[in-house]
């Protein structure tokens, strides 16, 4: 059985109670697992730091176009 722990802009922290892993899912679905929740909580900020820059900067790329 998996429950969803966060689920932030798409991005989904996942624990499998079967498996006993914690499982990031991205809006992309990219599927990433860990046994450490840790390691899984500190991968699930870095990955929705980075695509959160990543929307940042393509908002500011468009912005910069229509100057």
């Amino acid at each position: 059985m998996v429950v969803k722990m966060f689920d932030n802009r798409g991005m989904q922290l996942l624990y499998d109670k079967e498996s006993k892993r914690y499982i990031i899912k991205t809006p992309a679905g990219t599927i990433s697992k860990y046994d450490s929740p840790r390691i899984a909580w500190a991968m699930y900020i870095y990955k929705l730091d980075m695509m959160v820059k990543k929307q940042i900067e393509e908002m500011l790329t468009k912005g910069n176009e229509n100057i």
